[in-house]
């Protein structure tokens, strides 16, 4: 029997938004440049999909703006 996929399954989770969130903090100015360059938003829908945590940091990056 195929087991269905677990709804919960993108739901933001706190411990990879703190494991994002300390890598972004040890990436170089430059590092955060070149990936700000490429989150085109065909890339970036499917990066939010697959982490559903990105979209959080985003929205909270761009509130403190």
């Amino acid at each position: 029997m195929i087991e269905e996929p677990k709804l919960d399954a993108f739901k933001p989770s706190v411990e990879v938004a703190s494991i994002l969130v300390g890598r972004l903090g040890a990436m170089s100015q430059l590092e955060l440049a070149k990936l700000d360059k490429v989150m085109a938003p065909e890339v970036l829908d499917p990066l939010l999909r697959l982490l559903p945590e990105l979209g959080e940091l985003i929205a909270a990056i761009e509130g403190e703006s």
